[in-house]
């Protein structure tokens, strides 16, 4: 071990890598909006992580990618961003969070959404690894919506 040598440090453009991520974050966002569902998924790897806003929805590419395709036959989804829109590159410059916070006027007309996306640098290519899809309803409406649930039991 003593009489290998030591590799040289790589040198991370960490500016460079962010505006590619942010570049592929962004045509990936704007997929969603056109509903270019193979385009969409293309950035997805085989084993993402995806969790829906349903606490029972862990699910793999192909589920989603099938839901998005019978969800677009019948509703056409526009993505109304609002507030901040955080990404976060790490300092490896192989991995980046992104966030979206949106309305959906078709779906959720009152009630914030928010998507977490954990994107990570495969082969090369900023692909998403991990997506978390959130209902995030305002804290001032949370006894409103305490309410109307407790009006259906």
């Amino acid at each position: 071990a003593a009489c290998q040598q030591t590799p040289a440090p790589v040198t991370i453009d960490l500016e460079a890598e962010e505006a590619a991520a942010r570049e592929m974050f962004n045509t990936l966002r704007e997929t969603m909006n056109t509903q270019n569902i193979e385009t969409l998924f293309s950035f997805f790897t085989e084993d993402a992580l995806i969790i829906g806003s349903d606490p029972t929805e862990i699910l793999s590419k192909e589920e989603v990618k099938n839901m998005w395709i019978e969800l677009s036959a019948a509703l056409k989804f526009e993505f109304v961003l609002f507030g901040e829109q955080p990404f976060k590159i790490n300092p490896d410059g192989n991995s980046a969070v992104a966030v979206s916070q949106f309305y959906v006027p078709v779906m959720t007309a009152n009630v914030p959404l928010r998507q977490v996306f954990n994107l990570s640098k495969v082969d090369g290519k900023w692909m998403v690894t991990f997506w978390s899809s959130s209902v995030i309803p305002k804290n001032e409406d949370l006894p409103k919506i305490v309410e109307a649930l407790a009006v259906e039991e």
